[in-house]
């Protein structure tokens, strides 16, 4: 019985390996799905551009002489007032343009009774390119008469970046325009 059992699990293994290496799915999505990163990265590359090439969008190549980058002032400006424009509903705690850095307060918009949001933004590279942005959300709610800090979604936080670097990249077209 176990001469049987041996015979019939080594056929099975064998059949099992004997199958054609074209049915097995090898693809690159397969193997390394795109995460909800990738699928915002690619949209904002879309906006401008469809090449491989990095997501800088305006700015960032260096001056012949060795002296900083080109548009580096510009697009810094650009992103500066496109989050100011972002939140400007939102009262502020605290800016610092030299450190690119923008601190709202809480802020509970006239259709919630007991949710109230606030950001942080940081302005980190100088270029308009997915990254240059970085905005933290926090959300409390009310409960009891007191306020408890509570769960934001990441999207949240993406979607105001994705905001701003399309306000950027439209002021610079506007700019460019005139």
């Amino acid at each position: 019985m176990q001469k049987y059992l041996l015979i019939i699990l080594l056929s099975t293994i064998t059949a099992a390996c004997s199958i054609p290496s074209s049915k097995i799915d090898r693809s690159h999505d397969t193997y390394h799905p795109q995460t909800s990163e990738d699928k915002r990265g690619d949209d904002m590359k879309s906006l401008i551009t469809k090449s491989d090439e990095p997501w800088v969008i305006f700015g960032g190549k260096k001056k012949s002489d060795g002296g900083g980058s080109e548009g580096a002032a510009i697009g810094n400006s650009y992103l500066w007032k496109a989050a100011i424009e972002s939140i400007s509903f939102m009262p502020l705690v605290s800016v610092d343009s030299n450190g690119g850095v923008i601190i709202t307060d809480w802020y509970k918009s006239p259709g919630s009774r007991n949710e109230r949001l606030k950001f942080n933004i940081f302005i980190l590279k100088t270029n308009i390119q997915l990254g240059s942005i970085k905005v933290t959300a926090f959300r409390q709610v009310e409960h009891l008469g007191s306020w408890r800090s509570a769960e934001v979604s990441k999207e949240l936080a993406e979607a105001i970046e994705d905001n701003i670097l399309k306000k950027a990249i439209s002021l610079r077209a506007q700019n460019e325009g005139n």
